[in-house]
Order: C-alpha cells, then structure tokens, then sequence
C-alpha cells in the first residue's frame, strides 16, 4: 500500500507540472487581455436605447407592481433586438421648402437651418433681396411644422438607435458564422478598473459563453447563455504577485458552487467580498462602470457583450483541471504512462502475441469508427478496450 501510495504520489505531482507547463505555455502564447478595448468586439449594456425592439434579460428589467416574479425572472435570453421600423420627417410646406437647408430630414439635427435671405426677381424684372422673416405666414408655417418635427424627432430618434444595434448585430453575425472556429461570444461583468505599473486593467471579471440565434422572419436576434457555467477571468491576475493564489482558488470554488451569473442582482455580494481579496482600500460600484484605470481597484456593475479570442478560454479550463488533479485520488491508465508512472506493452510487443486478444470480448464489428477501419486500428481499439492505453 505504500508503495502504492507513494506512485500515486508522484504520478499526481509529475501531472500537476505537465499542466502547469500547459498553464505556462499558453499564457506566453495567448497573453490575457486587460483591456475591454483590446477585444474585437465589444457592445455595453449602458449605451443601448430605450426603445421596445430592445429587450434586456433577466435581472435587468426593474419590475413595477403590477409585474409578477416569473415575468421578471424570465431567463430565455440575456439580450433580444428587433429590427424598428424608421419613419420619415415631416414634409415641410412648399412654401418652405425652397428656403430650407439640408439636414432637416435626420433627427441627429435638432436645429433647423435655412437661407436667411437670397434673391429674386420683382414684377419690373428687377433683382431684389428678399428676407426669409419678412413674411409673417412663412415663419407661421415654420413654427407649425418645426413642433411636429420636434415629436418626430423624440419618438424617431431612439429608433434609429435601435436600428443602429442590429445593424451591428447583423454584421456581428456574419463576422462569428465566417470565424466561428476562432472567436467566442461573451457576456461579461464585474468590470475591474486598477491602474498598475505593469499595465492597467479595465475588463469584466465574470464571464458566461452566450450564443445568438437569428430569425429573419421576424427578422430579430436573440442572444442567451451556452452550456457553458460562468468563468472567473484569473488569467488577468496570473501576473500579478500581490493577489494571493489561494484566494482566487477560493473565490473560483465559491463562484462554481453559487452559480453567479453576470446579470443577477444577487451576483453583487459576491464582486463585492471578491474585490476585497484584492486590496484593503477597494471599492465597489453598484450599478455604474468604474472610472478607467482607478488608482485602487474598483469593481463596478455594467453588463458588457464582446468577442473573444477561442484561446482565452484555455487558461480557465486548465486552471479547473489544475483544481480537479489536486482532489483527486486515481488517475486513468493513459494520464500515468504520460508521465512514466505506468508502463502498458506497446503495439510491437502485442504484434507478437497475437493471442493475447482472442479472450477479448470486444469484435471487430462493434468498434464504431467513422470511417471504414484497417486491421491495425481495430487492433488499437481492442487493445484500448483491454489496457486503457496504447502506445503507437
């Protein structure tokens, strides 16, 4: 038992390097981003409009009394845009018309310019000067079309920025279907802002993979959460020695158990004790983006979408094998030859004894591949079914 003991020890020590090696590698290879403005793709929650082609997911929408606790709490999606429909401005007068400089026709502009004088021809054929507010009826008709313009423009301009969104959406779309391989679409909170001499941080803390769906019937995209659980983004603090490692082991085990999400209200009590770990003078911000690059570390509130590269998730499922391996008591077959603790014949010694398989109960004709299979993969399968491992 001893010994027995004492190979496991050792095999679990050697595995805890092979990926510390891994951990290391990929940092070197993928350095985490400490920037949200480093990323692809980024679209704030903040800066969306409030117009009802836009829906927010649950724990953004302030319920009124009349809501009921499931309407609230509804979580099919994190985030819903439709496409608005525009309208356009109200046609001046004839008699204004002509007087009217261009830009009237897009709410952005909310002053209206026109030609304060130009000339004309009089009944003798003279050229004359004429005023635009030398008529009484012209600045009648101006003031009368200028308050229906006005209405337009509080209702149009919401609109517009709504259909300013799912444009982005629609082009964000097509961006993921072209580099689907490459790229991950996120939604993240917890917005750490810490000015620091190697390098300032202003990035989302927690992480949850989303997927968005088009219906081009509608046409809308509906964005929600994967399979994927939330992450704790610890890449960013792998580089800074003054944050306890212990401390974010705990707080990713509290964050794994309490299934925080980045939109729950519930989540602040967590960012708050989480910033705390970080230094003694943090701050937390409810509901609000901190400051950029405060001079202690501050946490605020403010869900952010953005684009990330597939490689940045690599830190975060090494950091959770790292945790498994460390409580964990046996190891696979396979995992202890990697690192020369266990020894299992290799194909050439099996070649010899081609008899050692005729007990197996395994045939040729229930190994699955893919593909039509050689006589030497079946041999692997077979020999994978008996030893767990196989050396080719």
């Amino acid at each position: 038992m001893d010994n027995k003991s004492d190979t496991l020890n050792v095999g679990k020590e050697r595995i805890v390097q092979v990926f510390e090696y891994l951990k290391a590698l990929n940092e070197h290879r993928n350095p985490a981003k400490r920037q949200i403005r480093e990323q692809p793709w980024a679209l704030w929650y903040s800066d969306l409009p409030d117009h009802p082609a836009i829906m927010l997911g649950a724990g953004l929408q302030k319920p009124s009394e009349t809501d009921n606790e499931s309407a609230v709490l509804d979580e099919d999606f994190v985030l819903r845009v439709r496409r608005p429909n525009l309208t356009p401005s109200p046609s001046p007068p004839d008699e204004l018309r002509q007087w009217l400089r261009s830009g009237w026709e897009d709410p952005e502009n909310e002053d209206i310019r026109w030609i304060e004088s130009r000339n004309e021809l009089d009944e003798e054929g003279e050229t004359i000067v004429v005023a635009f507010t030398e008529d009484s009826t012209r600045l009648e008709l101006l003031e009368s079309w200028q308050a229906k313009r006005h209405q337009w423009r509080v209702n149009e301009i919401p609109a517009r920025h709504a259909r300013r969104v799912f444009e982005r959406l629609h082009e964000l779309h097509g961006k993921m279907e072209r580099e689907s391989e490459k790229l991950d679409l996120v939604l993240g909170d917890g917005i750490l802002s810490w000015k620091r001499q190697d390098g300032g941080i202003f990035h989302p803390i927690l992480i949850q993979r989303v997927q968005m769906v088009f219906d081009p019937s509608v046409p809308e995209f509906t964005i929600a959460d994967s399979d994927y659980g939330v992450e704790l983004y610890t890449a960013l603090f792998q580089s800074i020695t003054d944050v306890a490692p212990q401390s974010l082991a705990n707080c990713r085990s509290e964050l794994d158990s309490g299934n925080y999400h980045p939109l729950s209200d519930y989540t602040s009590a967590y960012l708050k004790r989480f910033v705390m770990t970080l230094s003694s003078h943090a701050e937390f911000l409810d509901n609000r983006r901190p400051p950029v690059e405060s001079e202690v570390p501050v946490i605020g509130r403010s869900p952010v979408l953005f684009l990330r590269s597939r490689t940045m998730g690599f830190s975060s499922a090494i950091e959770k094998v790292l945790h498994t391996i460390r409580e964990r008591s046996d190891f696979c077959t396979g995992l202890m030859n990697i690192v020369g603790m266990e020894s299992a014949p290799s194909l050439e010694e099996s070649s010899a004894e081609p008899t050692r398989y005729v007990s197996s109960n395994l045939s040729a004709t229930e190994i699955l591949f893919g593909k039509e299979a050689n006589p030497e993969q079946i041999r692997i399968a077979k020999r994978l079914e008996k030893y767990g491992s196989v050396l080719v």
